[in-house]
Protein backbone atom coordinates (compact mmCIF):
# COMPACT_ATOMS: atom_id res chain seq x y z
CA UNK A 1 0.00 0.00 0.00
CA UNK A 2 1.55 3.28 -0.97
CA UNK A 3 -0.34 5.60 1.72
CA UNK A 4 -1.82 7.58 -1.14
CA UNK A 5 -5.41 7.87 -0.64
CA UNK A 6 -8.13 6.10 -2.69
CA UNK A 7 -10.21 9.25 -3.41
CA UNK A 8 -8.46 12.01 -3.63
CA UNK A 9 -9.91 14.56 -1.14
CA UNK A 10 -8.78 18.08 -0.92
CA UNK A 11 -6.80 18.10 2.44
CA UNK A 12 -7.95 19.69 4.88
CA UNK A 13 -10.96 17.76 4.34
CA UNK A 14 -13.79 19.37 6.23
CA UNK A 15 -16.44 17.75 8.66
CA UNK A 16 -18.93 17.70 5.46
CA UNK A 17 -16.43 15.96 3.22
CA UNK A 18 -15.96 13.64 5.91
CA UNK A 19 -20.02 13.17 6.45
CA UNK A 20 -20.30 12.63 2.37
CA UNK A 21 -17.56 10.28 2.79
CA UNK A 22 -19.86 8.08 5.43
CA UNK A 23 -22.55 9.00 4.10
CA UNK A 24 -21.74 7.45 0.02
CA UNK A 25 -20.06 4.28 2.04
CA UNK A 26 -16.43 5.32 0.31
CA UNK A 27 -15.45 5.26 4.35
CA UNK A 28 -17.10 2.86 7.36
CA UNK A 29 -14.05 3.88 10.36
CA UNK A 30 -11.74 6.29 11.34
CA UNK A 31 -8.74 4.77 9.87
CA UNK A 32 -10.68 4.54 6.40
CA UNK A 33 -11.17 8.53 6.70
CA UNK A 34 -7.70 8.85 7.03
CA UNK A 35 -6.81 6.56 4.60
CA UNK A 36 -9.28 8.03 1.98
CA UNK A 37 -8.44 11.48 2.82
CA UNK A 38 -4.75 11.57 3.34
CA UNK A 39 -5.45 13.41 6.54
CA UNK A 40 -3.05 12.99 10.08
CA UNK A 41 -4.79 10.69 11.94
CA UNK A 42 -4.62 13.53 14.84
CA UNK A 43 -6.31 15.51 12.32
CA UNK A 44 -8.94 12.74 11.40
CA UNK A 45 -9.91 12.21 15.01
CA UNK A 46 -10.30 16.18 15.45
CA UNK A 47 -13.05 16.18 12.97
CA UNK A 48 -14.87 13.14 14.02
CA UNK A 49 -14.71 14.04 17.78
CA UNK A 50 -16.53 17.53 16.67
CA UNK A 51 -19.04 15.35 14.26
CA UNK A 52 -20.11 12.99 17.19
CA UNK A 53 -19.91 16.19 19.88
CA UNK A 54 -22.56 18.19 17.56
CA UNK A 55 -24.42 14.59 17.14
CA UNK A 56 -24.21 13.47 13.41
CA UNK A 57 -22.24 10.18 13.75
CA UNK A 58 -22.26 7.75 16.64
CA UNK A 59 -19.35 5.11 17.09
CA UNK A 60 -20.05 1.31 17.17
CA UNK A 61 -18.27 -1.55 17.95
CA UNK A 62 -17.75 -4.01 15.16
CA UNK A 63 -16.73 -6.93 16.49
CA UNK A 64 -15.07 -8.34 13.59
CA UNK A 65 -11.55 -8.62 14.77
CA UNK A 66 -9.42 -11.56 15.60
CA UNK A 67 -6.43 -9.85 16.83
CA UNK A 68 -6.19 -6.51 18.78
CA UNK A 69 -8.46 -3.99 19.09
CA UNK A 70 -11.83 -4.62 17.05
CA UNK A 71 -12.47 -2.08 14.62
CA UNK A 72 -15.44 0.45 15.43
CA UNK A 73 -17.83 1.47 13.09
CA UNK A 74 -18.92 5.13 11.94
CA UNK A 75 -22.64 5.94 11.66
CA UNK A 76 -24.58 8.55 10.72
CA UNK A 77 -27.28 9.59 13.14
CA UNK A 78 -29.85 10.31 11.15
CA UNK A 79 -33.12 10.36 12.83
CA UNK A 80 -32.48 13.47 14.97
CA UNK A 81 -31.60 15.41 11.79
CA UNK A 82 -33.56 16.73 8.42
CA UNK A 83 -32.98 18.80 5.85
CA UNK A 84 -34.96 21.94 4.85
CA UNK A 85 -34.87 22.88 0.83
CA UNK A 86 -37.04 25.54 -0.08
CA UNK A 87 -37.38 26.96 -4.04
CA UNK A 88 -38.36 30.09 -4.22
CA UNK A 89 -39.44 31.68 -7.57
CA UNK A 90 -41.60 34.84 -8.81
CA UNK A 91 -44.82 32.83 -8.76
CA UNK A 92 -44.14 29.54 -6.87
CA UNK A 93 -42.61 28.28 -2.87
CA UNK A 94 -41.88 24.99 -3.08
CA UNK A 95 -40.82 23.55 0.25
CA UNK A 96 -39.26 19.84 1.32
CA UNK A 97 -39.18 18.65 4.82
CA UNK A 98 -36.15 15.55 3.94
CA UNK A 99 -34.23 12.98 6.14
CA UNK A 100 -30.87 13.96 6.47
CA UNK A 101 -29.47 10.02 4.63
CA UNK A 102 -31.65 10.37 1.31
CA UNK A 103 -29.69 9.95 -1.52
CA UNK A 104 -30.05 12.88 -4.26
CA UNK A 105 -32.69 10.27 -6.54
CA UNK A 106 -34.75 10.23 -3.42
CA UNK A 107 -34.58 13.74 -3.24
CA UNK A 108 -35.92 14.78 -6.19
CA UNK A 109 -39.01 12.53 -6.28
CA UNK A 110 -39.60 14.21 -2.46
CA UNK A 111 -39.54 17.69 -3.97
CA UNK A 112 -41.40 16.43 -7.11
CA UNK A 113 -44.14 15.03 -5.08
CA UNK A 114 -43.83 18.59 -2.43
CA UNK A 115 -47.01 20.85 -1.73
CA UNK A 116 -47.72 23.89 -4.17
Amino acid sequence: MSGAPDHPVSVPASPGEVLALLRTGAAETRADIARVTGLARSTESQRVDALIAHGFLTEEPDGGSTDGRPPRRLRLRTREHSVAGVDLGASHCWVALLEHALSPRQVDRVLAGAVR
